[in-house]
């Protein structure tokens, strides 16, 4: 009978029943927690689309312009990731996303700092945004282009040091599995105080 369904010699424990399916370009699905024990259980699976999210970018300071070609990325699984395109207003929309655990982001050709994240209509903690059935979660973005500058000395000895190179490599505290390095620059020569975008030294 069409909307049927029936699992056989189910092994007594909790469970989460799940089913998906699709109408036209959006997806649907319907979740429920529940105990075997024996028997037979009828559960009944409503199915909803999945949540639309919006939300916004703005800039940290008043004054301060975004770079342009943004995207607002969610991963998950540690390297997969849904991404959609910045507006110019700062507006993004997903649309359809599957019920998950996902790390908000910013991604685009320019530099931009993502420097604060809240979120009404769905739970949001320590930088994991859960997304459930049935919410409408809009997400506020703070982003900052500005650029900061690193200098010192490297001494040995209480002495300023000698051929010597310094390396600069970001770390990805908030990657899944231990700290990630995205990239690293090395001997760039003393001249050279700045690189242009799409420059070479």
């Amino acid at each position: 009978t069409l909307g049927q369904y029936r699992l056989d010699a189910v092994t007594p424990g909790k469970y989460r029943i799940e089913a998906q399916g699709s109408v036209g370009r959006d997806q649907i699905g319907a979740e429920e927690s529940i105990t075997v024990n024996g028997g037979t259980s009828k559960i009944e699976l409503k199915l909803q689309p999945f949540p639309r999210i919006t939300g916004q970018v703005t800039p940290r300071q008043s004054g301060e312009k975004l770079a342009s070609g943004l995207f607002v990325t969610l991963t998950y699984d540690d390297v997969r990731n849904y991404r959609v395109p910045v507006a110019a207003d700062g507006t993004f929309v997903f649309n359809s996303v599957p019920p998950f655990r996902y790390r908000v982001g910013l991604a685009g050709p320019r530099t931009a700092l993502l420097t604060g994240t809240s979120v009404k209509g769905a739970k949001f903690q320590d930088g994991e945004l859960v997304v459930e059935l049935g919410e409408t979660p809009v997400i506020a973005l703070q982003a900052s282009s500005e650029a900061g500058e690193v200098n010192g000395i490297v001494t040995e000895g209480g002495k300023p040091a000698e051929g010597v190179m310094v390396v600069l490599a970001p770390d990805d505290p908030d990657a899944p599995r231990a700290v990630w390095d995205h990239w690293v620059v090395f001997n760039i020569p003393a001249s050279v105080n700045s690189i242009p975008e799409g420059g070479a030294v």
